[in-house]
């Protein structure tokens, strides 16, 4: 009777078995999991990096553009309002027209004989001006903060409306610049498509599962040393290297996204 319920009663296993196995597997996958997500984002970091220059190098065009813009714009404001103030002075005086010998226009000067010209119509085109001058100023200054996608679009559209209001000569120069925001667009906008893979982030999921799931938590279940060789203190050790690397690797997810960030303003990244 007794040899019948033995002969019946499944064997003994041994669960420390299935645990270690299965930490050998885990940490054998983790490994070159590791190994290859680790080499694929050093490569690709150096590949961001170059991109990262060549889309610096053409904001930095930008915004010499802009800059310089920024500068004749004002300048000819400048113009503007020194001419109107010699103009209304002529009027206010009775007068009706006075001579120049040299004059502006956006983006040229030039000079020559004196020339008679009517104060009266002076004063409308050159009211006219001053005012595309300030509209443009105005758009100018809004060219500030992190760069996006929508905030080159909010710029461009600034730009495009404005140009719909003034006159032929300041409308050519600046579908030029609007020209460039839109080549500066297409640059940054594949920059950002090509900073960082979804898959690098779903590697790392997987790296973390595997490392928590497969190999610690097993590791932890297995029977241990008690006294200086305890079990608890290796796995400790173990757990804080394995952090060490999931660190790693989120430092280097980080400068991808320190990569990403552009500002229009120079000063501003530089802080």
């Amino acid at each position: 009777m007794c040899h019948s319920l033995l002969a019946t009663q499944p064997p003994s296993i041994d669960p420390a078995w299935f645990y270690s196995t299965l930490a050998q597997c885990s940490a054998a996958i983790v490994g070159l999991i590791g190994a290859i997500l680790g080499s694929k984002m050093l490569d690709h970091l150096s590949v961001v990096r170059e991109m990262r220059k060549h889309v610096d190098d053409r904001l930095e065009q930008v915004l010499r553009q802009s800059n310089e813009r920024i500068d004749d714009i004002k300048s000819y404001a400048r113009y503007l309002r020194s001419e109107l103030e010699k103009d209304h002075q002529v009027k206010a005086a009775g007068g009706t027209s006075r001579e120049i010998n040299s004059w502006r226009d956006w983006g040229s000067s030039s000079s020559g004989s004196a020339q008679a010209i009517d104060v009266n119509q002076s004063i409308v085109k050159k009211n006219k001006d001053l005012n595309d001058t300030e509209k443009i100023l105005q758009n100018f200054k809004h060219l500030r903060g992190p760069v996006t996608e929508n905030f080159i679009n909010k710029q461009i559209t600034l730009l495009t409306d404005v140009t719909k209001e003034i006159q032929v000569e300041p409308k050519r120069i600046l579908e030029n610049d609007i020209k460039l925001l839109q080549v500066f667009k297409d640059e940054f906008n594949c920059f950002q498509a090509k900073l960082l893979p979804k898959s690098f982030f779903m590697v790392f999921f997987i790296l973390s599962v595997l490392s928590i799931g497969g190999i610690v938590w097993p590791l932890f279940a297995l029977p241990g040393f008690k006294g200086f060789y305890s079990k608890d203190w290796m796995l400790i050790v173990f757990t804080i290297g394995l952090l060490c690397l999931m660190g790693y690797f989120i430092i280097q997810f980080n400068e991808f996204k320190n990569l990403g960030k552009v500002l229009w303003n120079k000063d501003e990244q530089t802080k």
